[in-house]
């Protein structure tokens, strides 16, 4: 076996790409064929073409229609290193492909370009800043087992969640110093309308910065809900549905 494909049961979160995708201006008034071609097409032909390539583990969530307000899709695209990443898909012959007929179905935002789509998200400084996604725990952990929960929030009006970062952020230092042992690990991204968040718990759901973030910010719960496995070999395809919990 490939020494770069082996299976990777603990892994640091500074390892995976958060990825925020908008769908292309060909598709704008076309939700249904957007969504359509990315749940048949390109989801399953992401774990086909980079489960050899290192790909570990892969969480993808398509969005409802939110008229380019929120992301049509978001995921976490796991490797067991950002190096890893790198070599799959600038330096093979099938990733390099994989990652142009994404961007034919989607740009990074509605404001940006294409290579800002993924980022790997930096260690917690105390601090939130603009669409930098961040980990809150220095841990690497199994991301096969366990529960992964995604939160989406909206703002609730035009000021947008730039109003309430600071307090977001005492939310998480808070929970950081607290009692935290609910969850192992979790990945936090506040854009200017929007909060996302990750949390994997090691076994059941339980009260955790999620709950905590959905009753003191003030926002619209769009999305809480959690993965399902639905495929295993040595990688693992987890689809979130978009219903809420």
């Amino acid at each position: 076996m490939d020494k770069g494909t082996a299976p990777v049961r603990r892994i640091h979160p500074a390892g995976i790409r958060v990825w925020q995708g908008f769908r292309i201006a060909s598709m704008a008034a076309d939700w249904q064929r957007f969504s359509e071609q990315l749940g048949k097409i390109f989801i399953p032909a992401t774990v086909q073409q980079m489960q050899p390539l290192g790909l570990q583990a892969y969480f993808p969530l398509i969005l409802p229609d939110s008229g380019f307000t929120l992301p049509d899709e978001l995921a976490l695209v796991i490797y067991s290193s950002q190096d890893v990443y790198k070599t799959a898909t600038r330096e093979t012959v099938a990733g390099g492909p994989m990652v142009h007929c994404m961007g034919l179905c989607l740009i990074s935002t509605g404001k940006g370009t294409f290579p800002r789509a993924g980022l790997f998200p930096v260690a917690w400084s105390g601090n939130l800043e603009d669409s930098k996604p961040v980990y809150l725990k220095d841990a690497a952990i199994d991301w096969h087992s366990g529960v992964l929960r995604c939160l989406v929030m909206k703002s609730r009006d035009e000021h947008g969640m730039s109003d309430q970062y600071a307090q977001i952020s005492a939310i998480a230092n808070d929970w950081l110093e607290g009692s935290n042992e609910t969850s192992d690990n979790v990945i936090l991204q506040v854009e200017e309308g929007y909060l996302l968040c990750w949390e994997h718990y090691d076994n059941a759901v339980t009260n955790g910065l999620t709950d905590l973030l959905k009753t003191q910010v003030q926002g619209v719960v769009v999305i809480d809900t959690c993965a399902e496995k639905l495929w295993s070999s040595r990688c693992f395809l987890h689809r979130i549905t978009g219903l809420n919990r």
